[in-house]
C-alpha cells in the first residue's frame, strides 16, 4: 500500500515566493485514512528560523487562531485539509515541510 500523499498544495511553489499574508493550503491524504503522527514545519530561507504550525494535535500559537484542519475525502484516499495563516504574516517567503505517517508505519516521500 503506497504511503501519505501531500496533494493540492496553493499557492503554487513554482510560482516563486508566497506574499507576507498569504495562506497556504494543503492535503495530507492515504488510501487508509488514518495516520499515527502529522508534522507540518516551516522554513524560512536566509533567517535561521523553522516554526511548526501543527505539532500532530493542535496548531501552535501563531497560528491558532487563523488556521484551520478539516477532513476530507480524494478519491480512494481519506485525510486531512490544512489551511495555514500567521499570525501577523509571515516574516519571510515561507517554505513548506509535511510529514506524515499512517497507521501501516509508510511515511510520505520528502
Amino acid at each position: 500500500m503506497p504511503g501519505p500523499l501531500i496533494e493540492n498544495l496553493t499557492p503554487d511553489p513554482s510560482a516563486g515566493p508566497i506574499g507576507q499574508n498569504t495562506a497556504i493550503s494543503f492535503d495530507v491524504v492515504d488510501a487508509a485514512g488514518t495516520f499515527t503522527d502529522i508534522l507540518v514545519l516551516v522554513y524560512f530561507p536566509g533567517t535561521n528560523l523553522v516554526e511548526v504550525p501543527w505539532d500532530g494535535a493542535a496548531f501552535t500559537p501563531f497560528y491558532n487562531a487563523q488556521s484551520s484542519i478539516a477532513s476530507v475525502t480524494d478519491g480512494p484516499n481519506s485525510g486531512y485539509h490544512f489551511v495555514l495563516n500567521r499570525a501577523g504574516g509571515w516574516p519571510a517567503a515561507p517554505q513548506l515541510v509535511v510529514h506524515a505517517i499512517d497507521t501501516s508505519g509508510n511515511e510520505n516521500p520528502p
